[in-house]
């Protein structure tokens, strides 16, 4: 081992008998590694006077850095039935040639979502993921940038809230016992036991005449 001389990196694993040796080189930074055999490292066992040359210097590059500065964001603030099959998250300062794995999972259960790929652009967007066999709740997506030296980056996350069971044991009631001439123009309705969320509504008549339709959020659980 004293006879390889190696500039930016260390030698070890050196083993071996007879005409083969072998060794590990590993890079101290990134840049040039050099290699070097000395003359002499070697003698012919026929003949003790028959000494080695000088190997040819083996010349490497270093990589030890491994991707940093990205992050992942997930383009759905909220996944539901409309979208769990096709779930996308979008790249920001990815570094184009690493490969990617991600991991989806949910405090609400269920077999985490895994999957992986190679960074064409600094902004890929990734889509198509299904996560509907993921439970509702908090969903977190993990993902890890890897180069082709094998350094692996840290994992950067975003979250979203799944929710896809619909709406129940709400109700709504008119707020007038009766709609006469004097009230027809200022209805109203109250709805309850509702969670917080966005309501639309459709008021028809048997009489006929054109739907009055509209919409609203819902907050605390009720709205008049």
């Amino acid at each position: 081992a004293s006879d390889v001389t190696v500039t930016n990196g260390t030698v070890s694993e050196f083993s071996g008998n007879g005409n083969e040796y072998s060794f590990v080189v590993t890079p101290s930074a990134d840049g040039a590694v050099t290699v070097n055999i000395a003359a002499e490292a070697a003698t012919a066992v026929s003949d003790s006077d028959i000494k080695s040359a000088a190997a040819a210097q083996l010349s490497l590059t270093g990589d030890v850095t491994a991707p940093s500065g990205y992050t992942v964001s997930l383009d759905q603030d909220t996944i539901n039935t409309g979208n769990d099959e096709a779930v996308s998250f979008t790249f920001a300062g990815a570094e184009v040639g690493t490969t990617y794995s991600y991991r989806f999972s949910s405090s609400g259960g269920g077999t985490p979502v895994t999957g992986g790929g190679t960074i064409s652009t600094a902004t890929d967007q990734i889509t198509g993921v299904d996560v509907s066999g993921l439970g509702d709740g908090t969903l977190t997506l993990g993902v890890i940038l890897i180069d082709a030296a094998g350094n692996r980056g840290d994992t950067t996350t975003d979250t979203a809230t799944k929710d896809t069971t619909a709406p129940t044991s709400h109700s709504a009631t008119f707020t007038q016992s009766g709609v006469t001439a004097g009230n027809e123009t200022a209805i109203g309705f109250t709805i309850s036991n509702a969670e917080n969320i966005d309501y639309s509504y459709t008021i028809s008549s048997d009489g006929g005449g054109t739907d009055v339709t509209g919409s609203g959020t819902i907050s605390g659980g009720s709205a008049t």
